[in-house]
């Protein structure tokens, strides 16, 4: 009578754990549905719009900043060493927000941490002639090529701007002269060139314009292929609903 008492018991828990077991894993099959749902909503990539809205405008006051300490110390490739506070604090910001676009471009979660070797892997896999791209200064003989001689053994590295910006977030005191004039450049640039990158690449597939309403005062892409062109590019001006070419506008 024990032996079946205890056999009905241990038949009692059984199925109770079973049944638990099948909740439980149900349960977490429904969970980690929802949860890859999540993951594919946080992969949808914002518009053109949007795009302007979080970042584009927020480069702007950056490159601002930049073009603003040029008051003090002239863009000039004599003065690539020259090295400040101000340059520091400019590295650190841009820097940061470099690591949040890089994420946004190889659509990383913002809330898993990635390192330049992760952007490096997608990057190269996916868009390798960023190593080659070349950026015009706009009213400067000056031509930098940011990503020039980066590759996937040494990602961190070979960017000397992207040395400079760790070496100050860990340590600003002992590293302010990696604070110079040619590594804000860089990275400045650097931040540039992967929004445009971003930029075509959310409106690859649209009727969105791939240029932003307000362009940059101090970059131009060499060679960069766009599906539309801003007026003032091609020398022209909207005059009512007239299209005018900068040289007559300027004879009347």
């Amino acid at each position: 009578m024990n032996n079946l008492l205890l056999d009905g018991m241990q038949s009692m828990y059984y199925i109770h754990n079973l049944y638990s077991y099948n909740f439980v894993y149900k349960n977490f099959l429904m969970y980690d549905t929802l949860a890859a749902k999540d993951k594919v909503k946080e992969k949808v990539q914002m518009n053109r719009l949007e795009m302007m809205q979080k970042y584009w405008r927020y480069y702007l006051l950056l490159e601002k900043r930049f073009l603003e300490s040029l008051e003090y110390v002239e863009l000039h490739k004599s003065n690539y060493k020259s090295f400040s506070n101000g340059y520091a604090l400019l590295i650190q910001a841009t820097g940061a927000e470099l690591d949040t676009i890089f994420k946004e471009f190889c659509e990383y979660s913002m809330k898993k941490g990635k390192s330049i070797t992760d952007y490096a892997q997608y990057i190269f896999k996916n868009n390798h002639e960023i190593v080659t791209t070349k950026i015009e200064l706009i009213g400067y003989d000056i031509e930098i090529e940011p990503f020039y001689n980066w590759n996937l053994s040494q990602p961190g590295k070979k960017l000397r701007w992207w040395t400079a910006f760790t070496s100050l977030k860990h340590n600003r005191f002992e590293n302010l002269r990696y604070a110079n004039q040619e590594n804000i450049l860089n990275i400045l640039g650097a931040l540039y060139l992967v929004e445009m990158m971003l930029l075509k690449k959310i409106t690859k597939n649209n009727e969105d314009l791939d240029v932003f309403d307000e362009s940059s005062k101090l970059f131009k892409l060499k060679n960069w292929e766009f599906k539309a062109m801003m007026l003032s590019e091609m020398g022209l001006a909207l005059v009512g609903n007239d299209l005018i070419s900068n040289k007559d506008l300027l004879k009347e």
